[in-house]
């Protein structure tokens, strides 16, 4: 499965990402300003970020999980 990878350039990400179903990072900045233009959020599990608050968002932690949450809607 090949997933592509698509640049914003000079474009907000807000606008880049309208109509996406899911967005994941492992950079918090990054999701918070797709609150409400991404149906679910994704915050991949870091050392750096452990503390954040994910309400509203998901974590995952392998890229298992993130299949999980593609293929499953739920991780394993």
């Amino acid at each position: 499965m090949l997933i592509p990878i698509i640049g914003t350039s000079d474009r907000p990400k807000t606008e880049a990402c309208e109509g996406l179903d899911m967005f994941f990072d492992d950079n918090m900045s990054f999701l918070l300003p797709l609150r409400g233009t991404v149906k679910e959020l994704f915050l991949f599990t870091r050392p750096y970020n452990l503390l954040e608050d994910t309400q509203g968002m998901r974590r995952v932690s392998s890229w298992n999980d993130i299949y999980a949450e593609v293929r499953y809607g739920k991780r394993k």
